[in-house]
């Protein structure tokens, strides 16, 4: 499954995976949704083995959020945050900066400014793109080794699950979250 010049090219994948199905919408709740894509993670630089490498990619008939189904349990997500990151979840990479700054420049385009939230940040690709626009970015992620990211690109770090966390009165002009699980 995986290219050749995948760091997963000789990975043999787990018979089982700790999953459940996503029986609702995670930001809406409703439960009708259609299937977007099917994804093969081991093409993937950040791709975790610890995840099952194929994720199926649900939209939210009602509200258009994009969403995996089945998705880890709790279980499965406390054991992945509690190894050591792939080193290619470590590394900076710059290839995917041009993808982002796509996505930031149509931010832009409706709401030139103001503060953004980046939930799942890692090695903070869109904090960093975000504030090269104006923005001000704060990345927020469950692993503490990314702060290190946060600090080099002079962004605000938040460690935490935005499900949890407490925000008190603060907003946010734009949130994202890319490549999740929720």
């Amino acid at each position: 499954m995986a290219p050749p010049e995948s760091p997963y090219q000789d990975h043999t994948c787990s018979g089982v995976y700790d999953q459940e199905e996503a029986t609702s919408c995670p930001v809406c709740g409703e439960t009708s949704a259609s299937l977007m894509q099917v994804v093969n993670c081991l093409t993937s630089v950040t791709y975790h083995p610890a995840l099952a490498p194929v994720r199926r990619w649900l939209c939210c008939d009602t509200c258009g959020h994009g969403y995996v189904s089945p998705r880890p349990t709790s279980a499965a997500l406390e054991q992945v945050y509690s190894m050591t990151p792939p080193e290619t979840l470590l590394g900076v990479d710059y290839y995917p900066m041009s993808r982002y700054s796509d996505i930031v420049h149509r931010f832009w385009e409706i709401m030139p400014g103001g503060e953004l939230l980046d939930i799942g940040a890692a090695q903070c690709y869109m904090a960093s793109v975000a504030m090269d626009y104006g923005y001000t970015a704060t990345a927020m992620d469950l692993l503490p080794r990314y702060k290190e990211f946060a600090d080099r690109v002079g962004c605000e770090f938040i460690l935490g699950d935005v499900t949890t966390y407490d925000f008190g009165d603060r907003q946010f002009d734009i949130v994202t979250a890319g490549d999740v699980i929720a």
